[in-house]
């Protein structure tokens, strides 16, 4: 089991399955790898490293609530970061 942490203002969307993406800076696993939050199990199920610039069309199903909201966030934790990594999850 890996570890990913998430803030508190993603639990609903992990919970009810809208969220079925997270971007994080650096590779965080494998396709396969199994992880919990909130108190329940997700798994790794695609990877793929991307210039921001295409992540963001993904924003909706990263739990944000726009395009803005998204790029806001990534310049706030990643601000020098030219690509980032899209882990597709689902609740198993």
């Amino acid at each position: 089991m890996i570890e990913l942490v998430f803030d508190d203002r993603y639990r609903d969307s992990l919970l009810n399955g809208s969220k079925t993406a997270t971007i994080r800076g650096r590779k965080k696993g494998d396709v396969g790898d199994v992880f919990e939050a909130f108190g329940a199990t997700f798994k790794i199920v695609g990877i793929i490293c991307c210039p921001v610039d295409i992540a963001k069309s993904i924003w909706k199903y990263d739990g944000f609530n726009s395009e803005k909201d998204f790029l806001d966030t990534i310049k706030k934790y990643y601000p020098e970061k030219g690509a980032v990594w899209v882990h597709w999850i689902e609740r198993v």
